[in-house]
């Protein structure tokens, strides 16, 4: 699992570097919510374990939080090989429940 943490991210190399399987957690700074959920990605990296997970601060890059639709914050939203949105969730979620809607969503993947 790779973990890339950047304050910016440029639509253009995201575009490029999407695969199956990548989650975007749209975050902003003054956020105790997106503050918490950052602690549960970086206390336990297996959480989300088979995923590149990419940390976009929306108040650095807001054509792509508008690109897909983030109205709050925190919004994870998982991608598929052709940047279609998969599953999205909204607000903080604790490692149980994000481990759970992770797992849940990947073999929802593999039935298909």
């Amino acid at each position: 699992m790779r973990f890339i943490f950047c304050l910016i991210v440029a639509a253009a190399s995201i575009q490029a570097t999407a695969m199956a399987e990548d989650l975007y957690v749209f975050w902003r700074s003054r956020c105790s919510a997106c503050d918490r959920l950052k602690a549960v990605l970086d206390s336990d990296r297996s959480v989300a374990s088979g995923y590149d997970v990419y940390m976009i601060d929306t108040e650095s890059d807001q054509k792509l939080a508008a690109k897909y639709r983030v109205r709050s914050v925190p919004t994870l939203v998982v991608l598929g090989d052709r940047q279609q949105e998969l599953r999205r969730t909204t607000g903080f979620t604790n490692k149980e429940d994000l481990r759970a809607w992770l797992d849940k969503k990947r073999s929802r993947l593999w039935r298909r």
